[in-house]
């Protein structure tokens, strides 16, 4: 699946956040410590989906909705660019949805450089990992920017990790895909 496409699946299950009644949100945005929460829940259910269903779309539905909680995050708070990226005055305070999509884009593309043109021999290619091996480096990485919450090693030290949970979220559907929100059984 092309990143496009991913995006449009984001898009999509953003659509639906927006437009949840106040049975499930009262419509105001959340704090950055709320979405690590939401984002938490979703990856959980994304574990315990790869966990206890057959294939991998159980797991890829909740992928889905974790990148689409990054986003939210920050489209509503910002993000910092990834160094050497894209130009940084385009990544802090409420950000539109295609700014946060070239924040994630400038992340992808270091990722890119790092794990496909300096990997260390021996290691998995990333379109042969698996869909476990992804949620366990997405995890690996949420816990880092709920710890970032709290004892930040800079400013915006836990919205850069974000980006980094968005864009790994991303990578995985890129390679494994992941069911529309609006398409699913």
């Amino acid at each position: 699946m092309d990143r496009s496409e991913v995006y449009l699946l984001i898009d999509g299950e953003r659509e639906y956040q927006d437009k949840l009644g106040p049975g499930r949100t009262d419509g105001s945005f959340h704090s950055i410590p709320g979405h690590l929460l939401i984002m938490d829940t979703y990856y959980r259910a994304a574990v315990d989906g790869w966990t206890r269903n057959p294939g991998n779309e159980v797991a890829l539905d909740n992928v889905r909705k974790l990148a689409a909680t990054c986003i939210r995050c920050m489209e509503e708070e910002g993000a910092p660019a990834r160094r050497g990226t894209i130009d940084p005055v385009v990544s802090m305070g409420p950000l539109k949805r295609e700014e946060v999509y070239t924040l994630i884009d400038g992340e992808r593309e270091y990722q890119k450089q790092v794990w496909d043109d300096d990997r260390p021999e021996g290691q998995t290619p990333d379109e042969d990992k698996g869909v476990a091996e992804w949620l366990l480096f997405i995890g690996f990485c949420l816990d880092d920017a709920k710890r970032a919450a709290y004892y930040p090693e800079s400013e915006y030290d836990c919205l850069a990790k974000v980006r980094k949970v968005a864009a790994l979220c991303v990578a995985c559907m890129e390679f494994h895909g992941a069911p529309s929100r609006w398409t699913k059984k």
